[in-house]
């Protein structure tokens, strides 16, 4: 299998998703779900309960 390139997430769909991931050959590596439920449970992780496992990523210093 031939290493991919960086390219920009520029999918619209499921669907599209699935095509480039099958286009890659990578479909029996990746596995996709439509229900993002288990993204809205708590999870506890070093001895912190967190209400969900959304992040938001901190932005670079001095962009206020």
């Amino acid at each position: 299998m031939q290493a991919a390139e960086h390219e920009i997430f520029h999918y619209h769909s499921l669907a599209e998703l699935r095509e480039r991931i099958d286009a890659l050959g990578l479909s029996q590596t990746l596995e996709l779900s439509e229900d993002l439920s288990p993204l809205f449970t708590p999870l506890e992780w070093g001895g912190v309960r967190l209400a969900n496992r959304l992040v938001v990523l901190p932005m670079e210093g001095c962009d206020g």
